[in-house]
């Protein structure tokens, strides 16, 4: 009579559990890498579409005004700006 009470209650076994883990740790591990790439590419591809934007007309800028521009690049901030200072006579 015991056997049957303990048969007829609703749950799940200790092997689905550990399959059911067990998937999802692996489902995690693909996805996880995944998503903190898309963050940093995100970040990067903005860098970047800023940097090849500006670029150009600063070079321009620079031969037209006879001014040196320099990138700084702050890496613990994550910040970019241009300073300008005079450019000597040759």
């Amino acid at each position: 009579m015991k056997t049957s009470r303990l048969r007829s209650t609703k749950g799940f076994t200790l092997i689905e559990l550990i399959i059911v883990i067990a998937l999802l740790g692996i489902m995690i591990t693909f996805t996880v890498p995944k998503f903190n790439t898309t963050f940093f590419d995100n970040d990067i591809n903005a860098s970047t579409r800023w940097f090849i934007s500006n670029v150009p007309a600063l070079k321009e800028k620079a031969k037209t005004t006879r001014t040196n521009y320099l990138l700084n690049i702050n890496m613990d901030v994550n910040q970019l700006w241009i300073t300008a200072e005079n450019m000597p006579d040759e």
